[in-house]
């Protein structure tokens, strides 16, 4: 089976990091199936695993981006669950711990009033696994350690830096992605590779919701 990614965010690397381990994928020399990450917006340096310095994914624009590299950090804080802790460390207990020690664990939330009173205590931890906890982490951070794990899979071509214009089907009934090369010698070059799986993970100007709903579903703004 072929499968094509669109973006690589936190929801498509994530997914990619599932389908690589549930579903046998090079280098192995056996592997029946082959994943493939798109990704209009190239970083301008590549994040090391060592690295502790934010590195952009895409630019925050409140029109559909066009420059083909980062030029900004995207995303506030997000918290990631009990249960996102527990399907990060069925991925790899070593991701769900560089997650956690990138972040800051946070074991209750407290509700006050405007005066200062105090409403409710929510609790976050999980009881069937002790100390687990609702990590708060900014959306680079997870990110980009979730970019990291997809690169040690060490697959050629795994993130392609291209695109995507539309999503279609070809004649033989296969889903057909078109894209614009975004690589070095692909600049501007149109073209266009049949899948047997599309997931859509390309965010707010997405062309796989258009191609499915049409323009009455794309961002407006007042």
């Amino acid at each position: 089976m072929k499968i094509i990614i669109i973006g690589a965010g936190i929801a498509g690397t994530s997914t990619y990091l599932h389908l690589t381990k549930h579903l046998p994928a090079p280098p192995s020399p056996s592997a029946p199936h082959t994943i493939t990450i798109y990704e209009s917006h190239r970083p301008r340096a590549s994040p090391s695993p060592s690295s502790t310095t934010p590195t952009p994914l895409a630019t925050t624009t409140a029109t559909p981006p066009d420059e083909p590299s980062a030029t900004a950090i995207v995303g506030g804080g997000l918290g990631v669950a009990p249960n996102g802790m527990r399907v990060l460390a069925q991925l790899s207990p070593a991701l769900r711990d560089r997650v956690r020690a990138q972040g800051f664990p946070c074991e209750h939330f407290t509700f006050r009033a405007a005066r200062g009173w105090k409403l409710a205590c929510m609790p976050l931890a999980d009881g069937r696994v002790p100390g687990e906890v609702c990590v708060a982490s900014s959306r680079e951070g997870l990110w980009r350690i979730l970019s990291e794990e997809v690169r040690s899979k060490g697959v050629a071509g795994a993130v392609r830096y291209r695109r995507v214009t539309g999503v279609g089907r070809g004649a033989d009934g296969r889903v057909v992605v078109r894209f614009e090369g975004r690589e070095a010698g692909e600049e501007g070059v149109v073209g266009e590779e049949s899948a047997d799986l599309v997931v859509g993970a390309d965010g707010m100007w997405s062309s796989v919701r258009k191609t499915l709903f049409g323009d009455g579903f794309a961002p407006k703004y007042t």
